[in-house]
């Protein structure tokens, strides 16, 4: 708008009667909806691997209940989200890592159910009811336009050989088209713009579900997404690391790992080990972000921007877990959702994108326990996203 129009000077006037001010609302209203759209379809022209995703990691564990003292043991290291799908796309998730598992259930039937898997640890929550929310979601949001575009990345299908198409099945009774291209670890999403990707995951409801089935979601000269050694946890020393290590690989041979947790306990008193969160050292807590950010950075060095249409492009970002790690934080009274709080790693990730330390992460970044600063984190991603279209 010309700043000459007579909208302006309704704006920037002092109203000369009290329905002058009404009429000023309704202007400001419309304007701020122009600006809106204006900015939704520069957005939506971007190829869809370019445009900011806050992704679930492991979305299914959000539905896992512990019923006795050993499944919490477990979950507490399988877990990475702590609520339902609803809810996460409430905490600012618009995409997720969607792992299915078709098992006979419950154990000693005869009937197949398809639920999700963290690992070897099976979810026993219906995944089409779960695909179901995310439905009654999108179709609830359809007026925010491609800020409501959801995108699924089904992959790593377990279980029974039926997975597949079991998954297949389910996307198709709740309306989702599946988008594939060649065999399985082929490139999907090739050349696709946001605005393509809402066209085609259109639902009879009006929203938008973009989902692929056993794609890539990183480039594939990339190291791998996931990096089991990035841990909240870990050793300082390496000598005395491998010492504790090698105790801890004996008594697994013949015990469980909650019967050698004693064997180790010991290492908690020695200066040996460090954590991602106080009362460890800030040095040592230094020292396991270090290790994070420079990952990050070999990742951006290795595929500077703007990154190949062909390809989604994501990268963890969230804390590993691996034996070692998971005993050291057993020890200290930890969780998975637990490292992410008291590392306030999400934080952490929205300051890198805000104050530009990483300009050119890529905009999907995989997150732990979504409901603590997942919406921020969006935010971040998305002022970044216009401002460089802007530039």
């Amino acid at each position: 708008l010309s700043t000459e129009s007579p909208v302006w000077r309704v704006l920037l006037q002092p109203p000369a009667a009290p329905e002058l001010t009404t009429m000023r609302v309704l202007l400001l209203a419309l304007l701020l909806s122009l600006v809106q759209n204006v900015s939704g379809s520069d957005l939506s022209s971007l190829p869809l691997n370019r445009y900011p995703f806050v992704v679930a990691h492991d979305c299914g564990t959000g539905y896992l209940k512990p019923e006795h003292i050993k499944e919490r043991i477990v979950y507490d290291w399988t877990k990475t989200q702590d609520v339902n799908l609803t809810q996460q796309l409430e905490c600012g998730v618009r995409a997720f890592d969607w792992r299915p598992e078709a098992a006979m259930y419950p154990a000693g039937s005869n009937q197949t159910f398809l639920g999700f898997h963290h690992g070897p640890i099976f979810i026993p929550h219906e995944m089409e009811a779960a695909l179901a929310e995310v439905v009654a979601w999108a179709n609830a949001h359809q007026e925010d336009k491609e800020d409501a575009l959801v995108l699924i990345n089904m992959w790593d299908c377990e279980g029974l050989g039926s997975c597949d198409a079991l998954a297949r099945q389910a996307f198709q009774r709740q309306g989702v088209p599946l988008h594939t291209l060649g065999d399985q670890g082929a490139s999907c999403g090739e050349n696709v713009t946001v605005a393509e990707a809402m066209s085609f995951g259109q639902l009879a409801g009006g929203g938008s579900v973009f989902a692929t089935l056993n794609c890539r979601t990183t480039i594939p000269y990339f190291p791998p997404e996931y990096n089991d050694e990035l841990e909240c946890g870990g050793f300082l020393n390496q000598t005395e690391g491998d010492i504790w290590r090698a105790k801890l690989s004996s008594c697994l041979q013949q015990k469980t790992l909650v019967d050698c947790i004693e064997t180790v306990a010991g290492i908690l008193d020695v200066p040996a080990h460090y954590s991602c969160y106080p009362p460890s050292p800030a040095k040592h807590i230094a020292y396991a972000f270090d290790r994070i950010r420079e990952s990050w950075v070999n990742i951006t060095n290795l595929a500077p921007p703007p990154p190949p249409k062909a390809f989604l492009y994501s990268i963890q970002g969230s804390w590993a877990e691996n034996v070692e790690s998971i005993v050291l934080g057993f020890l200290h009274l930890s969780s998975l959702i637990k490292d992410e709080e008291r590392s306030s790693f999400n934080a952490y990730l929205t300051q890198c994108v805000n104050n530009g330390t990483f300009l050119h992460l890529p905009s999907q970044i995989g997150i732990n326990n979504v409901c603590n600063g997942g919406n921020a984190l969006k935010a971040a991603l998305r002022a970044r996203a216009l401002s460089q279209l802007a530039n």
